[in-house]
């Protein structure tokens, strides 16, 4: 099916279908226009009833909005183990691979891009816009709701990416897998808005990774950054959950925001939280927020943050703990090396349970810590872990004090007019009051001199010592002499 228009507009739950029943696989669906819109329950969707793979939809356009409940949906419908694979959905501009829709706009309860799957494997969505909104209620997401299979991916790129009011992009799956969740975004914003790569099953399945590139990220009222494997209703899963890394000029989470690796399996064998990398190309700034890694009966994971300029905490939580009871699990890791670490009644944990506390490792120019903060590592039942505050720290001075006057007394033949340098020459107080406002003292005592009876005669006296000559005369005390006497 290919429709080429100026503008596709489908309203009152209309819809475009593409659809397989048997072995053969679905048709393309593509879509060139200009203007692209869907409400009130529409929908534009791919799906197979068998063992063909469901067709593809391709939408080129320069703006797309969806609200009101409509949809763009790629699914498989059978339950056959052999069904086939759901179909990938496209948004992308007029030139087609490697262009940008100008706009993108996701908007309503029920409303969004969608790739689900009931028993084969689900399509990967791919959205490449100026500007990306999934807002109040709408979803870009690849699942496998009822599969057993894994769930798709979700890749973006976009110079503005902004989720709000419960806007998700999600990769879910209730069997195996969930898939990778990749936003590439010069500004990346979720203002009670959730990224998620999870898995709530009871099997192996693993929590998707969440990549994120791009220049400023802001997380704000509650967003969410998160990957999950099992669930609090499914805790017998053994799955690892995956790996949250961001790449930006500086990251901001304010106001219950929250980025999260967890692993909530209660078996023996029950897989290990993901890793949590942030790499800031200046600060990251937390208020009222928190970076956690959990696991109920594996081990933590390493939570590693840089930031050239600094890391602020206020009222916030960096952690990782593990909650289980059994030995061998260790807590995760805490790595932060700015050149600020700032801390206003906030905490910095790697805490275990019955196993060893992780390692708390803090590289800065400065740190520091109000009375209310805590860093610490340790475990309730376990091995105590560490802290490396290595932060701000000054080589001991040495305990011998020196003289100044020696200092200067070696160079005092830098006085000489024929230096090329400016000098300073100790000569002691003459002229100088010993308390402010108080009488000047004679420059230089003659009184050696004086009592001599002899104006003219040459004797060691106190102008001499100070200078460093072996006389000085009466009829001289006006001349300028160098430190030198030469």
């Amino acid at each position: 099916m290919t429709i080429q228009a100026k503008s596709v507009a489908l309203s009152g739950g209309s819809s475009l279908l593409s659809q397989t029943f048997g072995s053969g696989d679905g048709g393309r669906m593509s879509i060139a226009a200009k203007s692209l819109s869907l409400k009130e329950a529409s929908i534009i969707d791919s799906s197979t009833l068998g063992t063909g793979r469901g067709g593809d939809i391709v939408a080129r356009v320069q703006q797309a909005s969806l609200s009101g409940g409509a949809t763009i949906t790629s699914h498989t419908v059978s339950s056959d183990p052999d069904a086939g694979a759901g179909g990938t959905v496209t948004v992308q501009g007029l030139e087609g691979p490697g262009s940008k829709a100008s706009s993108v706009v996701l908007s309503g309860e029920n409303t969004g891009i969608v790739s689900d799957s009931a028993s084969g494997v689900p399509g990967d969505l791919t959205v490449d816009a100026g500007t990306l909104t999934v807002t109040n209620g709408a979803v870009l997401a690849a699942g496998s709701s009822q599969s057993t299979g894994p769930a798709g991916k979700v890749t973006v790129t976009a110079d503005s990416v902004v989720i709000s009011a419960n806007g998700q992009i999600l990769s879910r799956s209730s069997a195996q897998d969930a898939g990778q969740v990749t936003i590439t975004a010069n500004a990346l914003t979720l203002d009670n808005g959730s990224i998620e790569a999870s898995t709530s099953s009871e099997s192996g399945g693993r929590g998707g990774d969440v990549v994120l590139h791009g220049g400023t990220v802001s997380l704000t009222n509650g967003a969410r950054i998160k990957s999950q494997s099992g669930s609090e209703a499914g805790r017998f899963s053994t799955g690892r959950a995956g790996d949250i890394t961001i790449t930006g000029e500086s990251l901001t989470l304010a106001n219950h925001a929250e980025i999260t690796s967890s692993s909530l399996g209660t078996v023996a064998d029950a897989g290990d939280a993901g890793t949590i990398t942030i790499q800031s190309g200046t600060t990251v700034v937390l208020n009222n927020s928190s970076i956690t890694t959990e696991a109920i009966e594996a081990s933590g994971a390493q939570i590693t943050i840089t930031a050239p300029e600094m890391v602020r905490l206020t009222n916030s939580l960096i952690g990782t703990s593990v909650a289980g009871s059994d030995v061998d699990t260790t807590g995760g890791n805490i790595t932060i090396d700015p050149q600020f670490v700032i801390l206003q009644n906030s905490l910095i944990i790697a805490q275990a349970f019955a196993g060893s506390g992780g390692t708390v490792s803090i590289t800065a120019g400065v740190f520091l810590a109000d009375p209310n903060s805590v860093v610490d590592a340790s475990s309730q039942l376990g091995l105590l872990g560490t802290v490396n505050n290595v932060g701000g720290q000054l080589t001991p001075l040495s305990q011998q004090f020196s003289s100044a006057d020696a200092l200067l007394f070696t160079q005092r033949c830098a006085a000489d007019p024929s230096g090329q340098f400016s000098s300073f020459v100790v000569i002691g107080r003459d002229g100088v009051p010993q308390v402010p406002g108080a009488l000047s003292p004679s420059p230089l005592s003659f009184l050696e001199t004086l009592t001599s009876g002899s104006l003219g005669s040459q004797s060691p006296n106190l102008a001499a010592t100070r200078l460093g000559l072996d006389s000085v005369r009466v009829d001289d005390s006006t001349r300028f002499y160098s430190a030198c006497g030469s």
